[in-house]
């Protein structure tokens, strides 16, 4: 994987940026910055056959070579498929990967920590490990573990490295207390470390197909900053990008000051992507970009077409006043019932160009799974 920052038109704050990413198991495409890696659930994108979203991308970058990333949650992967089912395939089939058992072949995964399905994290951290609640019950990983699945199984183009998610959730309108945060700081360095010596090993050994690492950060005050270990800051080979972690993202001027941190440690910027979890609603999104921010995650395409909305939010914001403009329409509402326009007149996804707002009523009043369906795409 290689990032590059490109010129961009001037811009009343430096921090915003444009870029590329390109990888070379996909020379024929490429990956524009700031971008939304599309979020899937245990395996598959909500709502959408493979089938379908080969064909939704294909027309979203028609007649380009522009292309999407996929984000996988690293504890989907412990249950569908299971451990030992993707081991058994792996051990049929030694020149397939993750992606060939999903049928994704044509897309980079990019492998996350954090399950941004829910407003906290599921998974808890101490000294010995990581543990997070599946269905069959909670289990713990260590950082051993975590390099294994990702080096050995799953082999994702990009992830993010293991790190303390647990502290960061807020109670009581608090962060943790000092000794929490010391106790996070201490644990993601030492995990981060290791992540980073165990694709060295990998390097070393001349493989090929090794997943590009992320390292993840937080801030809390000048003295509890989470950097990259002092080795490693300038070593791009290893890591290619920094990790914002949202539960702890409660001021988002905290990118700023880590950014000022890493500059600090006379880290090269232009040579890190830089990522943030959770952050999708579009305003949000734009106050991101507006900080230096590459790439983001989210489900909420995939949460307002399960509550029965379009996005319809306009590029054009008023300066006064951007909260009250109206981001989302609901089609439940008996108004678009004999409403045989397009949901947008000017997009060219199937959906607008073959349906109107008053079908889609229809078929969400009517509970059928095609409305989920149409709204997502």
């Amino acid at each position: 994987m290689k990032f590059a920052v490109l010129p961009s038109p001037s811009s009343s704050n430096n921090s915003e940026r444009i870029g590329e990413i390109t990888f070379e198991e996909y020379p024929d495409k490429k990956f524009s910055t700031p971008t939304y890696i599309v979020q899937t659930r245990k395996g598959s994108v909500p709502c959408i056959t493979c089938d379908h979203f080969d064909e939704l991308i294909g027309n979203l970058f028609a007649g380009s070579n522009e292309s999407v990333i996929l984000n996988m949650n690293y504890w989907d992967l412990m249950e569908n498929p299971s451990l030992e089912i993707l081991t058994k395939y792996l051990e049929k089939n030694p020149t397939k990967t993750l992606k060939n058992y999903l049928h994704l072949e044509k897309y980079p995964f990019f492998q996350s920590i954090r399950n941004v399905e829910f407003p906290y994290p599921t998974s808890n951290a101490n000294e010995k490990g990581i543990y997070a609640d599946l269905e069959k019950g909670r289990s713990k990983f260590t950082d051993a573990e975590f390099c294994n699945h990702t080096f050995n199984m799953f082999k994702p183009d990009i992830f993010i490295g293991i790190h303390d998610t647990n502290i960061k959730c807020k109670v009581n309108d608090s962060f943790g207390t000092s000794k929490q945060l010391k106790r996070a700081k201490t644990s993601t360095e030492k995990w981060g470390e290791t992540c980073i010596k165990k694709r060295q090993e990998l390097v070393d050994k001349q493989q090929t197909g090794i997943p590009e690492m992320i390292y993840s950060v937080f801030y809390e005050s000048e003295e509890m900053t989470s950097l990259i270990p002092e080795v490693f800051q300038n070593n791009t080979d290893n890591i290619k990008g920094i990790n914002f972690d949202i539960g702890h993202m409660d001021d988002l001027e905290k990118i700023v000051k880590i950014k000022e941190s890493l500059k600090n440690q006379k880290c090269d910027l232009e040579k890190l992507v830089f990522f943030i979890s959770g952050k999708d609603h579009p305003l949000e999104v734009l106050e991101c970009v507006s900080r230096g921010v590459d790439i983001f995650d989210g489900i909420y395409p995939f949460t307002i077409a399960e509550m029965g909305m379009a996005s319809m939010y306009p590029l054009e914001l008023p300066n006064d006043n951007p909260e009250k403009v109206k981001m989302t329409i609901n089609l439940r509402d008996r108004n678009f019932e004999k409403d045989f326009t397009p949901l947008e007149s000017t997009c060219t996804c199937f959906t607008c160009r073959n349906h109107t707002r008053g079908y889609i009523h229809h078929l969400l009043n009517t509970h059928e799974m095609l409305g989920d369906i149409l709204l997502t795409m």
